[in-house]
């Protein structure tokens, strides 16, 4: 199979009513079969409520860059990259103080360090070749949270959607 963000939405709808509607908050972590429709994509978040993990391509590229690195560690590294766009990290429904985002890779931290680092995301990280791959929010990533927190950070006025 291979799946776009609105074949995602559809699969979302099926389990569950509008998270978007609701006063409860509803995130939906879906593992379909199959690849994205670029299959160079490990998961995507595709609104404020829905992320896919694409178990084929997970799978698959755990024999293309380290052995060492198991399709369980990958899988960590992307789901806590997606979950940091439910969130809004990086850019998506605010503006940082700390100028971290990648021009090139709006939503995405320009720290390769950072989970949110967009080749986190897509199987051409070149973290893998070490067998390092980021888990963990940066500095900037912790004080945005912080600040959306707190208050200080407000969010824009557009809607969630990458």
């Amino acid at each position: 199979n291979v799946w776009s963000a609105d074949d995602v939405r559809d699969a979302r709808w099926k389990h569950g009513s509008d998270a978007m509607q609701s006063s409860t908050l509803n995130w939906y972590f879906l593992f379909p079969k199959g690849i994205y429709e670029d299959d160079s994509v490990l998961g995507v978040a595709v609104d404020a409520s829905t992320i896919a993990l694409f178990s084929d391509s997970i799978d698959d590229a755990t024999s293309i860059f380290n052995p060492r690195i198991s399709a369980e560690d990958i899988e960590n590294s992307v789901m806590v990259h997606e979950f940091g766009h439910l969130l809004g990290l990086v850019n998506l429904v605010y503006t940082s103080p700390a100028d971290h985002e990648d021009s090139e890779h709006p939503g995405h931290s320009n720290n390769e360090d950072s989970v949110m680092y967009w080749a986190v995301e897509t199987v051409t990280i070149s973290a893998w070749f070490s067998g390092d791959l980021p888990t963990e929010f940066d500095q900037d990533d912790l004080n945005d949270l912080a600040g959306m927190k707190s208050g200080e950070l407000t969010t824009t006025d557009q809607l969630w959607r990458p």
